[in-house]
Protein backbone atom coordinates (compact mmCIF):
# COMPACT_ATOMS: atom_id res chain seq x y z
CA UNK A 1 0.00 0.00 0.00
CA UNK A 2 1.51 3.28 -1.10
CA UNK A 3 0.33 6.72 0.36
CA UNK A 4 1.10 10.39 -0.03
CA UNK A 5 0.68 12.85 3.38
CA UNK A 6 -0.54 15.75 2.51
CA UNK A 7 2.05 18.55 4.89
CA UNK A 8 -1.29 18.77 7.18
CA UNK A 9 -1.29 15.38 8.03
CA UNK A 10 3.04 15.10 8.91
CA UNK A 11 2.25 18.17 11.30
CA UNK A 12 -0.78 17.26 12.72
CA UNK A 13 0.68 14.27 13.53
CA UNK A 14 3.68 15.49 14.71
CA UNK A 15 1.69 18.21 16.83
CA UNK A 16 -1.01 15.44 18.24
CA UNK A 17 0.52 12.05 18.63
CA UNK A 18 -2.74 10.27 19.65
CA UNK A 19 -4.89 11.88 17.06
CA UNK A 20 -5.83 10.18 13.22
CA UNK A 21 -2.38 11.44 12.05
CA UNK A 22 0.09 10.97 14.76
CA UNK A 23 -1.01 7.47 14.64
CA UNK A 24 -0.64 7.30 10.68
CA UNK A 25 3.07 8.69 11.42
CA UNK A 26 3.56 5.76 14.45
CA UNK A 27 2.13 3.00 11.97
CA UNK A 28 4.28 4.22 9.04
CA UNK A 29 7.89 5.39 11.07
CA UNK A 30 7.72 2.26 13.90
CA UNK A 31 5.58 0.13 12.39
CA UNK A 32 5.96 0.10 8.12
CA UNK A 33 2.49 -0.52 7.75
CA UNK A 34 2.45 1.02 4.20
CA UNK A 35 5.02 2.92 2.03
CA UNK A 36 4.99 6.52 1.96
CA UNK A 37 5.49 8.25 -1.79
CA UNK A 38 6.81 11.96 -1.26
CA UNK A 39 8.50 14.29 -2.98
CA UNK A 40 11.57 16.71 -2.65
CA UNK A 41 9.23 19.69 -2.86
CA UNK A 42 6.46 18.65 -0.35
CA UNK A 43 9.81 17.65 2.41
CA UNK A 44 10.44 21.10 1.88
CA UNK A 45 7.06 22.42 2.58
CA UNK A 46 6.75 19.89 5.52
CA UNK A 47 10.23 21.16 7.10
CA UNK A 48 8.91 25.01 5.93
CA UNK A 49 6.29 24.25 7.73
CA UNK A 50 7.76 22.83 10.81
CA UNK A 51 9.66 25.96 11.38
CA UNK A 52 6.28 28.59 11.59
CA UNK A 53 6.71 29.98 15.10
CA UNK A 54 2.92 29.84 15.79
CA UNK A 55 3.34 25.40 14.53
CA UNK A 56 7.06 25.38 16.68
CA UNK A 57 4.78 26.10 20.04
CA UNK A 58 3.09 23.15 19.79
CA UNK A 59 6.04 20.03 19.04
CA UNK A 60 9.30 22.75 20.88
CA UNK A 61 11.25 20.91 18.12
CA UNK A 62 15.07 22.99 17.60
CA UNK A 63 15.53 23.90 13.77
CA UNK A 64 18.22 20.66 14.35
CA UNK A 65 15.35 18.32 15.31
CA UNK A 66 13.25 19.48 12.40
CA UNK A 67 15.95 19.08 10.11
CA UNK A 68 16.48 15.21 10.91
CA UNK A 69 12.78 14.40 11.03
CA UNK A 70 12.33 15.58 7.54
CA UNK A 71 15.95 13.81 6.61
CA UNK A 72 14.45 10.41 8.71
CA UNK A 73 10.97 11.08 6.35
CA UNK A 74 13.13 11.14 3.38
CA UNK A 75 14.91 8.09 4.03
CA UNK A 76 12.15 5.86 5.27
CA UNK A 77 10.21 7.14 1.83
CA UNK A 78 9.97 6.97 -1.75
CA UNK A 79 10.70 10.30 -3.05
CA UNK A 80 9.41 11.24 -6.58
CA UNK A 81 11.70 12.65 -9.21
CA UNK A 82 9.36 15.32 -9.06
CA UNK A 83 9.07 16.01 -12.91
CA UNK A 84 5.13 15.73 -13.25
CA UNK A 85 3.07 18.94 -13.07
CA UNK A 86 -0.55 18.97 -12.79
CA UNK A 87 -2.91 21.55 -12.74
CA UNK A 88 -6.17 20.20 -11.46
CA UNK A 89 -6.98 22.29 -8.34
CA UNK A 90 -6.79 26.08 -9.59
CA UNK A 91 -8.40 27.36 -6.18
CA UNK A 92 -4.83 26.21 -4.38
CA UNK A 93 -2.15 25.66 -6.80
CA UNK A 94 0.36 24.34 -4.29
CA UNK A 95 -2.12 21.33 -3.59
CA UNK A 96 -1.27 20.16 -7.34
CA UNK A 97 2.14 19.04 -5.87
CA UNK A 98 0.22 16.32 -3.90
CA UNK A 99 -1.49 14.93 -6.90
CA UNK A 100 1.61 15.06 -9.33
CA UNK A 101 3.68 12.93 -6.34
CA UNK A 102 0.71 10.71 -5.99
CA UNK A 103 0.58 10.04 -9.94
CA UNK A 104 3.84 9.91 -10.07
CA UNK A 105 4.43 7.76 -7.63
CA UNK A 106 1.57 5.25 -8.49
CA UNK A 107 0.29 6.04 -5.08
CA UNK A 108 -2.92 3.76 -3.90
CA UNK A 109 -4.00 6.77 -1.55
CA UNK A 110 -3.36 10.22 -1.03
CA UNK A 111 -4.46 11.32 2.83
CA UNK A 112 -4.83 14.76 3.52
CA UNK A 113 -7.10 17.06 5.44
CA UNK A 114 -7.55 19.88 2.63
CA UNK A 115 -11.00 20.09 1.55
CA UNK A 116 -9.86 21.11 -2.12
CA UNK A 117 -7.67 17.99 -2.07
CA UNK A 118 -10.82 15.93 -1.04
CA UNK A 119 -13.02 17.00 -3.24
CA UNK A 120 -11.24 15.49 -5.91
CA UNK A 121 -11.97 11.97 -4.53
CA UNK A 122 -9.68 10.07 -6.80
CA UNK A 123 -6.66 10.93 -9.26
CA UNK A 124 -4.87 9.32 -11.19
CA UNK A 125 -5.72 5.59 -9.61
CA UNK A 126 -5.08 6.80 -6.01
CA UNK A 127 -8.05 7.68 -4.00
CA UNK A 128 -8.17 11.05 -1.98
CA UNK A 129 -8.94 10.55 1.95
CA UNK A 130 -8.93 11.97 5.23
CA UNK A 131 -7.00 10.58 7.99
CA UNK A 132 -9.44 8.66 9.60
CA UNK A 133 -10.31 6.95 6.79
CA UNK A 134 -6.69 5.94 5.79
CA UNK A 135 -6.10 4.90 9.61
CA UNK A 136 -9.29 2.72 9.61
CA UNK A 137 -7.98 1.14 6.42
CA UNK A 138 -4.45 0.60 8.08
CA UNK A 139 -5.77 -0.72 11.32
CA UNK A 140 -8.00 -3.44 8.91
CA UNK A 141 -5.27 -4.51 6.65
Amino acid sequence: MRAVLDTNVVVSGVIKKEGPSGQILRLFLQERKFTAVTSLEILAEIRAVLRREKIRKYHAWTDEQIDVFVAFLYAQSVVTEGNLTVNVITTDSQDNKFLACAQEGSADYLVTGDDDLLQVKSYEGALIIPPATFLALLKSA
